[in-house]
């Protein structure tokens, strides 16, 4: 049995206490797990393909452990449909399995010419590798290679996957290994290229997003937090880094901060790109989102009121504005009344007093000027 990376010093962050609950989310080969037991812990294990669960099982069964197939997506719904919780730790070691890479025939690992392009770890998923390779036009599969690889040839990849399947569809793993040899001889033509580095990657963002994977982290390690106890722990294990970047920022959005952080071994290959962080549930980091959620309620209230008041003085400054245009024309109004008044009164003062002259415009003016 394969040796889980990191596999003492992630059970020694668990602090395992004789008769203590812990959720070893991705039971792959069952290393986590047996070590758990070993020291007196009780273990709910999750996976979510079926066939690793079957594959544990047929070794023998750990019998201080409950198995389930599942999401750990979903741990929250299943440690309190299982009954099993509160809990005092959680391990997610997020990493393929040996026995994935190399036996599943999912076509996870580009050294495995012959297996489909399948990629799901779960039958519960429709779409996998081969249908997103030849569907997804050139953008959507540029946006899957860019976002989960990285990669800087992500475009001339997604340009010659369309290009190739429109002569065959491609099939199994061998045939996206030659569409990227291509691409990056086409890129690369005076420089040399890591095709294995960039296998790796694009293998891996197909993956990623086959599972959907980074919402899956960030969904399990909230639904984590919210079963275990205070001044439990939360350990994760990543191995690349846009799978690291999704916990330190689910860390720091949170109000948490990794506990401790261990980088793998440089010696082993399969050990080198490991991290693992410790999370730990305490009064102060619940009482720091509490108190961040009161100031974006109280944020929220205040903007409200502010918003209200805002609509009932524009109500109060239109009724003002009205009330002065309605005086303005009210008072135009009035002096082209008295203007009509005063000039007939000037009128008739003429005629009673036998001027014959046409009165003059301006001093009509002037006198209403000086009248009014």
């Amino acid at each position: 049995m394969h040796t889980p990376v990191l596999l003492k010093e992630a059970v020694d962050r668990l602090n395992i206490k004789a008769g203590g609950l812990y959720i070893d989310a991705t039971l792959g080969e069952g290393g986590h797990l047996r070590e758990i037991i070993k020291k007196g812990g009780k273990v709910l294990a999750l996976d979510w393909d079926q066939k690793q669960i079957s594959n544990f099982e047929a070794k023998g069964r750990a019998d201080a452990a409950k198995i389930v197939c599942g999401n750990y997506a979903e741990i929250e719904e299943i440690a309190k449909r299982e009954n099993f919780y509160p809990v005092d730790g959680v391990l997610f070691d997020l990493g393929l399995s040996m026995e994935q890479l190399k036996t599943s025939g999912k076509g996870f690992s580009y050294k495995r010419l012959d297996e489909p392009l399948d990629m799901r770890l779960s039958e519960e998923i429709d779409t996998d590798a081969g249908d997103l390779l030849n569907s997804l036009n050139k953008e959507e599969l540029y946006e899957i290679f860019a976002k989960y690889s990285e990669d800087l040839d992500s475009r001339a990849i997604a340009d010659r996957v369309v290009s190739s399947r429109i002569k065959s569809r491609l099939n199994n793993v061998k045939d996206l290994v030659n569409v990227i040899d291509e691409a990056l001889k086409s890129c690369h033509q005076k420089h040399k290229h890591d095709l294995n580095k960039t296998l790796t990657r694009i293998f891996q963002a197909l993956r990623v997003s086959v599972n959907g994977e980074f919402e899956n982290i960030k969904s399990g390690l909230r639904g984590a937090l919210n079963i275990v106890k205070e001044d439990g722990v939360v350990v994760i294990i990543t191995f690349h880094s846009l799978e690291d970047r999704v916990v330190k920022q689910f860390i720091r959005s949170n109000n948490f901060k990794s506990e401790e952080i261990i980088k793998g071994s440089k010696d082993f290959v399969f050990e080198r790109s490991a991290t693992l962080r410790v999370i730990k549930k305490n009064m102060k980091n619940t009482v720091k989102i509490f108190m961040a959620v009161l100031m974006f309620i109280l944020i929220v209230a205040n903007i409200t009121f502010l918003l209200r008041g805002m609509s009932q003085s524009d109500k109060i400054n239109k009724f003002e504005a009205d009330i002065s245009k309605l005086k303005e024309e009210n008072t135009d109004l009035e002096k082209k009344v008295y203007q009509t008044q005063s000039f007939s009164y000037a009128t008739s003062m003429a005629a009673a007093m036998s001027f014959t002259k046409k009165t003059n415009p301006i001093y009509i003016d002037n006198l209403l000027y000086a009248h009014n």
